[in-house]
């Protein structure tokens, strides 16, 4: 059975106990798992099901419990994803949050032109850095800012709000008591080549302002 089945089988099988969700199907799916549409039967709200296998290739996979770690400290914040719940399995690891519309990089693309206009960019520009603020403020680094990481809401309140998704390449760029973290002497390669800043190709450290950067060059993409 490949992942994307053995995956499928999970989700329809994932014991929810005081979640009573109902999964109705596949959204899409990456290297490092699968995300699910489906409802809750109590308040019909609709939700997405991240889902990731606990081993991969025999090593076990973390991205996603720092992806749960992170999104709990960040609740609250009108541009980072809702977390309604998070578990496991002896297979896999799920988080139950909020679910999303487009990414900016579908938009473009649905676009008869191939673009968009000068003043949609500059909007989406100014709640991005909005919502890295606030994961810098959190005292984290994102890591892979691109278009495909930045959706819009669903519902009449948030179709118009963006948000940063996919926090599994994120690090912590201070300590607890809000000191910077020393720079390592070299870093590994960590977000998608298109975007990255010059630094991370050279292995520097990050820091917030390679955030930045990364979406500076999605802005050129728009």
């Amino acid at each position: 059975m490949g992942l994307r089945a053995a995956l499928t089988h999970e989700c329809l099988n994932i014991d929810y106990s005081a979640l009573p969700l109902q999964c109705k199907g596949l959204i899409g799916h990456g290297g490092y798992g699968e995300i699910y549409y489906a409802i809750d039967v109590r308040s019909q709200e609709e939700v997405a099901i991240k889902v990731e296998p606990k081993k991969r290739k025999g090593r076990t996979v973390k991205r996603m419990i720092l992806e749960q770690k992170v999104l709990l400290r960040l609740q609250g914040r009108p541009h980072i994803p809702k977390m309604i719940a998070s578990g496991h399995d002896n297979r896999i690891n799920f988080i139950v949050m909020q679910l999303l519309s487009v990414n900016i990089g579908d938009l473009k693309k649905a676009s008869p032109v191939r673009r968009l206009g000068r003043s949609t960019v500059g909007r989406i520009l100014q709640q991005a850095i909005a919502g890295l603020r606030d994961v810098h403020l959190g005292g984290y680094i994102h890591r892979d800012v691109k278009p495909a990481n930045m959706c819009f809401g669903i519902s009449p309140q948030t179709r118009h709000v963006l948000v940063l998704v996919d926090f599994g390449l994120v690090r912590r760029y201070k300590n607890m008591d809000g000191t910077i973290r020393p720079l390592r002497s070299r870093a590994g390669f960590r977000g998608t080549v298109r975007y990255v800043s010059i630094r991370v190709h050279e292995r520097i450290d990050q820091g917030p302002a390679d955030d930045l950067v990364s979406l500076v060059y999605s802005g050129k993409r728009y």
